[in-house]
């Protein structure tokens, strides 16, 4: 009380006494150029000590957790720090809501942080969510932060549409397409999906560059310089939305750009047929399987009237 009250006769210029241990010391307090000026301990001290009393400047709110927009659970923690570089916070009057819903009787606060465990019974549904803090110190100042936590609890979505499931491609250069979507939970809220968030390997090699990806589709066609190789390949794309809830779609292919080998065994060349009767045996062989897909004599075909005999067609 008293050194207020010398505070206050020293604002307005007048000769105060501080009792300083046993003995008794004049200080003359006066306003140069708006800062008072303590005689004992200096303009520097008087200063931070006008500043206290005039303080007219909110505490700093720093969010620690959860730092991300989004998240792929309900339950975790929220944390704010804050403080005032003038004055102390008066943590009785600090608050906490979510959606409007006072949540401060459930945290734990302190002069410095505030923790409100949203874990177990208390945790979170699927849902974007306003986060509301007030901080006011003893002064009477006010900080207010207003943030938004999104809750995602489905994974999205995805399936390669092209090529078809283990197909054989007569091009080393195949187009490949996965769509994806992130469908929305009950309430209708989805974190969605960036298409950063989209990667697609080829035969373990990351292609996510050399593919054009949007919110919906990727899609990714070997370049030129670098086809396919004969044989089987496989695709790999994983998909990812905002609140990092990732899916991986696997697409297996076989390129064949070789025509299979072909022997027409009987009849043999120049054979002539009595009564109009022809026995017709073609072997067919091929590294990755053959299958008769045309025959014809004169222009009329008879593919149907072949049955299979091991790489024969009778």
């Amino acid at each position: 009380v008293a050194s207020g009250l010398m505070r206050g006769y020293a604002a307005r210029g007048h000769r105060v006494w501080h009792t300083v241990g046993l003995g008794l010391v004049p200080q003359l307090f006066r306003l140069r150029d708006g800062v008072p000026v303590d005689r004992l301990h200096g303009p520097a001290v008087a200063a931070r000590r006008a500043e206290a009393l005039l303080d007219a400047q909110p505490p700093d709110i720093l969010r620690l957790a959860p730092l991300e927009r989004y998240l792929a659970t309900g339950s975790f923690e929220i944390r704010y720090q804050y403080r005032d570089l003038l004055t102390d916070i008066d943590p009785d009057g600090v608050e906490i809501a979510i959606d409007g819903m006072a949540r401060t009787a459930e945290a734990m606060i302190d002069d410095a942080e505030l923790t409100l465990d949203l874990t177990g019974a208390r945790s979170l549904g699927d849902g974007d969510y306003e986060v509301f803090v007030r901080v006011p110190d003893v002064q009477g100042n006010v900080a207010e932060r207003l943030d938004r936590i999104g809750v995602d609890l489905l994974d999205p979505v995805a399936e390669f549409t092209a090529p078809g499931e283990d197909a054989l491609v007569n091009t080393n250069r195949p187009m490949v397409v996965l769509e994806y979507a992130d469908p929305p939970a009950a309430g209708g809220f989805a974190s969605g999906i960036e298409p950063a968030g989209v990667t697609l390997a080829e035969d373990g090699g990351d292609v996510s560059e050399e593919t054009a990806r949007d919110a919906a589709r990727a899609v990714y066609q070997p370049p030129a310089e670098r086809p396919l190789a004969e044989g089987p390949h496989e695709y790999r794309g994983m998909v990812s939305d905002r609140a990092r809830r990732t899916v991986e779609r696997v697409r297996r292919l076989t390129v064949d750009t070789i025509p299979p080998d072909m022997t027409i065994e009987e009849p043999p060349v120049g054979f002539v047929a009595v009564d109009f009767v022809a026995d017709f045996v073609v072997s067919a062989t091929d590294l990755h399987g053959v299958a008769l897909a045309s025959a014809r004599v004169n222009g009329v075909e008879i593919a149907e009237r072949f049955r299979r005999d091991g790489d024969r067609f009778v």
